[in-house]
């Protein structure tokens, strides 16, 4: 089913995922000059079949008077692909080291025991203050 694309592409960001990935916009330029387009000059359209895929036609008429034409499959493990001379070729995000996940987790968990003795200390000394306030009204 071919459609054209009639409204700013931009109307259909930002893109939510069901696992919580989100994509707030893309950038697009031209293929023969590099100039980089306005998001009011883009129109597309955005479809997703299946949920965890988003499939995007876009196409942006540049000032050098190319027309390009993008067609780009996001997913939710935030992995791309782009459809390139007839030829589909994919992205997959760099994955992180087993050292640089544990370093992740080290500094997410004092922060969250850091929140916690801040808590702690705030809920001492609202007690102290109400025993002060109870006590100067009796």
């Amino acid at each position: 089913m071919e459609s054209s694309p009639t409204k700013q592409l931009i109307a259909n960001f930002p893109l939510c995922f069901k696992n919580g990935h989100t994509i707030n916009r893309l950038a697009f330029w031209c293929v023969k000059c590099g100039m980089i387009a306005q998001d009011s000059q883009v129109l597309g359209q955005v479809s997703s079949i299946v949920s965890d895929t988003a499939d995007i036609r876009a196409s942006y008429h540049c000032s050098c008077g190319y027309d390009n034409v993008y067609r780009i499959r996001l997913k939710d493990d935030k992995s791309y692909s782009w459809l390139t001379d007839d030829a589909w070729k994919e992205r997959r995000p760099p994955k992180q080291s087993l050292l640089t996940r544990l370093s992740q987790r080290y500094y997410k968990f004092i922060w969250l025991l850091k929140m916690k003795w801040i808590c702690f200390c705030m809920k001492r000394n609202l007690r102290k203050l109400q025993s002060v306030v109870q006590n100067s009204s009796a």
